[in-house]
């Protein structure tokens, strides 16, 4: 690493950060820069790792090594830099998206344990703010669901995987019926009736 200590490692050479107005990602993108500062890394021994979507757009906005690749194979791609290149750190971006499409391999990665990190950006917020009558159930729902599937990654048990699985399925059964309107009721309520029956 240079003597010099760095105070950012962004750049402003590309231009203003591509999000929506209000946006949480203008705080997640500056959060990680200025972990970074706290770190004080070294940008050539940095990669970060990003797919197709918004949270995407960022890492060419870094001073550091990037690579972009498909929709929700982030953290497949950084598992293959951190095991060629160890001495990397390495940091995968991804998506609400990202996870939908890939969600397997953030669990795998838990799982795996070979030291990257993984930053999901949940870009909901405006979704929620959307519906006057969501407060903070919403959520906590996300939440919980998450942590049911990371216990689940991370358990040996079978009682422990039947608890986290539980755990997760509910939380997901109320997230499809959110809405409560028509037709998100009867979504929520074929998917419990095709939980419990299988």
């Amino acid at each position: 690493m240079s003597e010099t200590e760095c105070t950012t490692y962004m750049t402003d050479k590309v231009g203003p950060l591509p999000f929506c107005p209000g946006c949480g990602h203008h705080l997640v993108i500056k959060a990680l820069d200025k972990a970074m500062v706290k770190l004080q890394l070294d940008p050539q021994n940095v990669v970060i790792v990003t797919d197709i979507g918004c949270i995407g757009l960022s890492d060419r906005y870094f001073t550091t090594n990037a690579f972009h690749g498909l929709h929700g194979r982030s953290i497949t791609y950084a598992c293959g830099l951190k095991l060629a290149r160890p001495e990397l750190t390495v940091i995968a971006l991804k998506g609400d998206g990202g996870c939908g499409i890939g969600g397997t391999h953030l669990l795998n990665v838990a799982r795996r344990n070979i030291g990257i990190t993984v930053l999901v950006v949940g870009s909901s917020a405006d979704y929620v703010s959307k519906f006057a009558r969501c407060q903070g159930e919403y959520h906590a729902l996300v939440l919980l669901a998450a942590g049911g599937l990371m216990l689940m990654a991370s358990t040996g048990e079978l009682i422990s995987i039947y608890v986290s699985l539980e755990l997760a399925s509910i939380s997901l059964y109320a997230l499809v019926a959110f809405l409560k309107d028509k037709k998100s009721s009867e979504a929520g309520l074929k998917y419990l009736i095709l939980g419990a029956i299988s």
